[in-house]
């Protein structure tokens, strides 16, 4: 049986932000997306799959934004789609 808290995959991006005050340069933020195996059902819904994956989005403009997912294999490929999202959102904002 697998254990609570599992880590399915964990990416540490360095993605630039707005600068702050005073400063012409942009700035980079670190900010980790990470996918866990949480074990108990998030799905609140009567006869969905169970949700029992998580990403997580940990700093950045995008903090605190979720997804879950049911088996191990959407979670993989759903972090990695999580993980090119955040970097067009990037791209789309910056350029480049």
């Amino acid at each position: 049986m697998e254990s609570r808290n599992q880590r399915v995959s964990y990416s540490l991006l360095n993605l630039r932000t707005e600068p702050r005050p005073g400063n012409k340069l942009l700035d980079f933020e670190k900010i980790i997306v990470s996918t866990l195996f949480v074990g108990k059902d998030n799905s609140n819904v009567p006869g969905a799959p169970p949700q029992i994956f998580e990403t997580l989005v940990i700093g950045g403009p995008h903090r605190s934004e979720s997804w879950r997912w049911s088996t191990w294999e959407e979670a993989e490929r759903g972090h990695r789609i999580v993980v090119d999202l955040l970097k067009k959102r990037q791209r789309d904002r910056f350029g480049g």
